[in-house]
């Protein structure tokens, strides 16, 4: 299995320029404005999967860095302290209400000592 996402033909890496360049021109065709270069891309797919939640775990292994730490470093600021309204679902769980859990029966058997 080929490790390259895109491989040319041959299998081997492409030229960076000459994709940058097919990436200007499909821009131009698509009318959107030029946002920046191809590894734009990338940096746009992890953040939208850290602010959909992604585990950074996960997100590191699909940018294929050698430890979450590394991406971590890098798209920290993508990460919202309450990104998710965790407080707020914590707090709804503690306020949940509870069933009684039910007791074991005392059916005499044992002595109180």
């Amino acid at each position: 299995m080929n490790p390259l996402v895109f491989p040319g033909y041959a299998g081997q890496a492409h030229d960076l320029d000459n994709i940058g360049a097919i990436y200007r021109r499909l821009l131009v065709k698509a009318g959107l404005p030029r946002i920046g270069g191809v590894y734009s891309l990338r940096h746009t797919y992890a953040s939208h999967l850290l602010a959909l939640g992604a585990p950074i775990t996960y997100v590191s292994h699909q940018l294929g860095h050698a430890s979450p730490q590394i991406t971590l470093s890098v798209y920290a600021h993508f990460l919202k302290a309450d990104s998710h309204g965790i407080t707020d679902q914590l707090e709804a769980w503690r306020n949940a209400p509870r069933r009684p859990q039910e007791l074991p029966k005392d059916d005499g058997a044992q002595a109180a000592g």
